[in-house]
């Protein structure tokens, strides 16, 4: 039996959080989302929906108030071009933890950045760091971490995000690491969102983790080529060689001629 029936998204309009609001639905769960813009939802969507709140998640009071009744809740509120003096996903989620405790709701997962996982990017971290939204996130994770004993919250940490409906029914999620490539589709993204509370041992598995998660596992580069292709290469780089190395011999050859042809033509006037 389902540990859930109702969520509240926020964050539903972007690429993730389209893709949250169609899984949830095919669950079968009571759906609401708290949207600045509801004219952004489909309409095939809007039909669906059990609820659509108008609002600003930097309003304190009125995110508190859409979150009273649900089972759970979760974000995938991003910046986007606009990041509002860069603390819309920090006070976003301030907001959205103190209306999960005043309201008793316990399950959140919200989404991340991968570039906290990804070691091996320095300069994509870089860059992050450079528009100011490495701190904003950063502030959003301590928020979190401060709230361990009151809220089992999971925060999702994907690189990079197709937007694709795909789901690999073998894609990977890691705690504190990108389990595979940097990449994952927005249909996997949402599919684990959606379900990872849906069941106790999930929710005892994965909170108060860091997950990555990728579409499949890192591919090593390999290089197959057939034998008469790699014969012909082969022979191709002996000739070169020879070419090359016969070659001061050639032009030698030619100067000499050119020399000896003037001598005797200057001998014979």
């Amino acid at each position: 039996m389902s540990e859930i029936n109702s969520i509240i998204v926020f964050g539903p309009t972007g690429t993730t959080g389209l893709h949250i609001l169609k899984r949830a639905i095919l669950e079968g769960l009571e759906v609401t989302v708290y949207v600045r813009n509801p004219k952004k939802i489909p309409e095939s969507i809007c039909a669906k929906l059990y609820r659509i709140i108008q609002g600003d998640v930097l309003d304190k009071t009125r995110v508190e108030n859409a979150i009273e009744g649900h089972d759970a809740v979760l974000s995938a509120l991003g910046q986007g071009g606009n990041n509002r003096d860069n603390r819309l996903l920090s006070e976003g989620c301030q907001n959205i933890v103190s209306g999960m405790k005043k309201h008793n709701v316990t399950k959140l997962v919200i989404v991340s950045m991968g570039t906290f996982l990804t070691r091996e990017r320095p300069r994509f971290n870089r860059f992050w760091k450079r528009n100011g939204f490495y701190d904003d996130h950063q502030r959003q994770i301590k928020i979190l971490e401060e709230e361990r004993e009151s809220i089992d919250w999971i925060m999702m940490m994907p690189s990079n995000i197709k937007n694709s409906t795909n789901i690999n029914p073998d894609y990977k999620v890691e705690k504190n690491n990108i389990p595979g490539g940097y990449s994952v589709t927005a249909g996997e993204l949402a599919d684990f969102m959606v379900k990872v509370f849906m069941d106790r041992t999930s929710t005892e598995c994965f909170k108060h983790t860091k997950l990555g998660i990728s579409s499949y596992p890192k591919r090593k580069f390999s290089c197959k080529i057939s034998m008469s292709v790699a014969m012909g290469l082969f022979a191709f780089a002996i000739g070169a060689m020879l070419y090359y190395r016969m070659l001061p011999d050639v032009l030698q050859e030619f100067v000499d001629n050119v020399t000896n042809h003037g001598t005797d033509a200057i001998k014979d006037q």
